[in-house]
């Protein structure tokens, strides 16, 4: 009798989460955006990649979350905030 350890579910690396950074917040602020907004989006995303610092791009990110609210979105306002805030670097 030979016994082979083999783990019964096979283990997949776990992806490591994105590195806090402006490039890393605007690209998931891009696709959230345009996956609740579609082709409307396209001014929000545009404001947020012109953004040069990260003083900039927090003001534009929260503003793009009040907007949210202002058309009666006020929970897809949250889930935004809640994605996009811890991929933004500290300071």
């Amino acid at each position: 009798f030979i016994k082979i350890d083999v783990p019964a579910v096979p283990t997949q690396p776990v992806a490591a989460a994105p590195q806090p950074s402006m490039k890393v917040a605007v690209a998931f602020a891009r696709e959230f955006l345009y996956n609740s907004l579609g082709p409307n989006a396209d001014p929000l995303v545009v404001a947020l990649e012109k953004c040069k610092s990260l003083p900039e791009l927090r003001a534009r990110l929260e503003e793009t979350r009040d907007t949210f609210g202002q058309i009666g979105r006020q929970k897809k306002g949250e889930e935004f905030w809640a994605g996009v805030e811890p991929l933004l670097p500290q300071g």
